[in-house]
């Protein structure tokens, strides 16, 4: 998965526990840095049972993963490398028509201006 990095195009490869970060750091020289990442201990207890798939990076360098397959309640995990520390976040308001499993795509980033609802007649 390709990713912006502190404003450099990044590649993400991995599975489990264990994942590798590429930044391509200098485009007409094609120099790559690679950076190993291991999640924290903890991390199997925050995320349980889940079999996780990268979404993105935010802003703030976090690299943010889902489950492949949904279920109630959706979480995003946020990894910090810095911190070295694995982040649950619930979302809410996910509505997966009675079903028991869903497949959902979070979108990082993504900002909603709540003021246009109110002009909406």
């Amino acid at each position: 998965m390709s990713e912006n990095h502190e404003g450099n195009l990044g590649l993400i490869s991995g599975k489990s526990s264990r994942f590798k970060l590429w930044v391509l750091e200098d485009v007409e020289k094609q120099e790559w840095s690679e950076r190993v990442y291991v999640l924290p201990a903890e991390w199997k207890n925050i995320v349980g049972e889940h079999v996780l798939k990268f979404v993105g990076l935010s802003r703030t360098n976090e690299i943010v993963l889902s489950s492949w397959y949904s279920v109630k309640p959706f979480f995003l995990f946020y990894f910090s490398p810095e911190r070295n520390t694995v982040v649950r976040v619930e979302i809410e308001g996910v509505d997966m028509d009675g079903s028991k499993f869903a497949v959902l795509q979070p979108f990082l980033d993504h900002v909603e201006d709540v003021k246009l609802y109110g002009k909406v007649h």
